[in-house]
């Protein structure tokens, strides 16, 4: 016995202070209170926080008492399930621990390695019965590290943990975790936790859970690479999901991973989920995690419902229960997974309110939202895939589970509840009359809360409506997969077709003829337009033409095509038709045309090329219409404007622009050009035409 007590003795406290060093001071406070002798102090602590201050804080309040923890996604603890927090559980009785934590600095293995022959050292051959490890488990390193570990220590004791919560960096990648171990935080790396329970009244149980339900008949994997599944019954991956899904994987986003394989476990019949978490289109592969070899796997496609992980959440605490025996429970310890988190959604504080009623709120409780989870898998129930029960070995790194280690004493009497840690109000004054604005906030909160109940409920039904569904439409996918495989294959042959075609369309009359289709109508209709013209020729062209092989040709052309093309586009305007080495280009205004031949100018000249171009500008009315039969069309601009366009680049000095004095007195008040009038004679005109030649070199666009 310590001190008079039973041979083990838990305490909890948890803060939801913004401040690290103060939520720390705090979390840790309350559950000394209870616990002045505690030896040793398990911490999790939200990623959100700053790590190094929040163990300051704790190591304020606690001195030199042993510090083992990690940071977490959200936290249990004696409120219940809570995020942005610091959860401190306090430990004192009869046992013995060592602890070590090594960053990985570039090898997993080496660091697992490194920490582990340190606490085996540190035991100086004396037994241990857990093994608790935090680490960092991104990019299959959990695996390797757990791996490592087991074959150190070997696999006599149980062994129960999880990958560190990680900070979000983007939402395709993960940025660092963080272990605790005595005055260090390590980001990064493994954190390892050997304990002896030094008196035999004390005994462990652990359980896992899942709560997924398979839709569907078993499969093999038939093709894949460690982790990475090529093909499923011999076929593509992408194309076995997609035809459950209904939809291109990208489309469905992260929501692909509430859809997971189910593996046989050492030839069991219960299961584990393996999660589809890379998603590598390039290669036709997905790599699903935990990070184990999928290669001949039987497997099957399961699904999340809300009330399928709540109920197993609860039959994981109840199997654990019963595994004590007549040990009675001092401390509960949880690790669930992140994914649990996120799919729960409101619902989530019922995997912590599980176990308080099973276990009852005197027994206290702490743990973690994880990135994995570690824990050993001895006995799996066959026929409900309900849980894991008992202890060593087969120590997994699982994912989307639930698992609860608990510490049980044969010694121990019925503790007296206490107050919870933190969730304490003081007793209102019964003196005072009462408040009728609280009496009304009240009320209406208790509305509310009925109105999200019955949502709730209505959502779990639309789940288990859905999971049926999903179960009966397996079937019937399968038989339609010919049919939509055609589809498929019609629809990305259009796809290609339409994008070869708009290549070779004005955009203009691309966007018509797209509202046309959705109209249900054939022919566009004719219509008049006031518009800027651009008219562009490489001078010079023709020539060279004429003395070198169609294939040079081609490629010169569209060495000054191309970015000609991009900055019309960029300007607003639209190719209207390539006419050999000329372009007709169109605007709605007449600033961005001029715009747009000012840049063009410039950027010939940079060039390396011997061409130039002679580019016209001129704006007006003109008939936007169909010409051509019914075997072949054009929508095409027809007028004087549009001629007259034409006319102004022909009479274009080589690398310059001449544009008309309509266009002239339209941008003056907005571009600062520079340059000459001057007066030309073109064909169809009596009278001589003012245009003015601009510099492009003194304007100012």
């Amino acid at each position: 016995m310590l001190g008079g007590m039973t041979t083990f003795r838990a305490t909890a406290g948890a803060s939801r202070l913004a401040e690290p060093v103060a939520a720390g001071r705090e979390a840790a406070a309350q559950a000394l209170r209870h616990n002045p002798e505690a030896k040793l102090a398990i911490v999790f602590a939200a990623v959100s926080l700053d790590q190094a201050r929040v163990l300051q804080g704790v190591r304020e309040v606690l001195g030199d008492r042993e510090i083992f923890g990690s940071s977490s996604f959200g936290e249990i603890g004696p409120a219940g399930y809570q995020v942005d927090s610091v959860v401190v559980m306090l430990w004192a009785g009869e046992f013995k621990f060592v602890t070590g934590v090594e960053p990985y600095g570039g090898s997993p293995r080496r660091a697992a390695f490194r920490v582990a022959n340190s606490c085996l050292r540190k035991l100086e051959g004396e037994r241990f019965d857990l093994a608790m490890v935090f680490c960092a488990s991104d990019e299959g390193h959990g695996t390797e590290v757990l791996e490592t570990i087991k074959e150190v220590i070997g696999e006599a004791a149980t062994v129960f943990g999880g990958g560190s919560g990680v900070r979000p960096e983007r939402e395709e990648t993960f940025g660092p975790s963080f272990q605790w171990v005595g005055e260090r935080v390590v980001q990064g790396g493994v954190a390892l936790m050997l304990l002896t329970l030094e008196s035999k009244t004390l005994k462990l149980a652990t359980t896992v859970s899942h709560g997924l339900q398979p839709i569907s008949n078993p499969m093999t994997v038939t093709r894949a690479k460690g982790h990475f599944v090529y093909e499923v019954n011999g076929e593509n991956v992408f194309t076995f999901y997609e035809k459950y899904l209904g939809r291109p994987i990208e489309e469905v986003g992260t929501l692909v991973r509430t859809y997971p394989f189910l593996v046989k476990v050492n030839g069991h019949e219960a299961t584990l989920p393996r999660v589809p978490v890379y998603i590598d289109r390039a290669n036709g592969r997905i790599g699903f995690f935990p990070t184990a070899s999928m290669e001949g796997q039987t497997v099957s496609l399961a699904h999340f419902t809300r009330n399928e992980i709540v109920r197993a959440c609860r039959e994981s605490a109840y199997n654990a229960k019963v595994a004590l025996g007549d040990h009675r429970p001092r401390v509960m310890l949880a690790v669930s997974c992140g994914a649990r988190q996120m799919f729960l959604g409101n619902r989530v504080s019922e995997e912590a309110e599980t176990l308080y009623d099973v276990f009852g709120r005197d027994v206290p409780v702490a743990g973690l939202y994880s990135a994995a989870e570690i824990a050993p898998l001895k006995e799996l129930g066959a026929a409900t895939d309900k849980a894991v029960l008992g202890a060593p070995p087969c120590a997994h790194l699982v994912g989307e589970t639930f698992c609860l280690l608990v510490i049980g004493d044969s010694s121990a009497e019925p503790r007296v509840p206490e107050l919870a840690s933190g969730g304490s109000r003081p007793a209102a004054d019964s003196s005072e009359a009462p408040d009728r604005a609280l009496e009304a906030l009240s009320q209406e909160n208790l509305r509310l809360r009925s109105q999200i109940e019955q949502s709730e409920s209505l959502l779990d039904v639309r789940e288990q409506v859905l999971l049926k569904i999903n179960r009966e439409n397996i079937e019937v996918s399968n038989e339609l997969r010919a049919v939509n495989l055609s589809l498929s294959e019609m629809n990305q042959r259009n796809l290609r077709l339409h994008r070869i075609i708009r290549q070779y369309t004005p955009r203009t009359t691309w966007n018509k003829a797209g509202k046309l289709a959705i109209e249900e109508r054939l022919e566009i209709p004719d219509e008049s337009a006031d518009m800027a013209y651009l008219f562009l020729d490489v001078k010079g062209f023709t020539s060279f033409s004429e003395t070198h092989t169609p294939e040079e040709v081609v490629r010169s052309l569209n060495e000054i095509f191309q970015p000609v093309t991009d900055l019309l586009y960029e300007h607003s305007g639209d190719v209207n038709k390539f006419i050999g080495d000329a372009i007709f280009a169109t605007f709605d205004l007449p600033e961005d045309a001029v715009r747009a031949a000012l840049a063009i100018c410039r950027r010939v000249r940079e060039l390396d090329t011997p061409f130039q171009v002679r580019i016209g500008v001129h704006m007006g009315r003109a008939v936007l219409g169909n010409v051509g039969s019914d075997l072949r069309r054009d929508n095409t601009l027809i007028g004087d404007a549009v001629n007259l366009a034409q006319r102004l680049e022909s009479n274009a000095t080589p690398g310059g622009l001449t544009i008309s004095r309509e266009v002239h007195d339209s941008v003056i008040g907005q571009l600062k050009l520079a340059g000459n009038f001057r007066e030309i004679q073109v064909k169809g005109k009596a009278a001589p035409i003012e245009v003015f030649d601009v510099d492009p070199g003194g304007s100012e666009a």
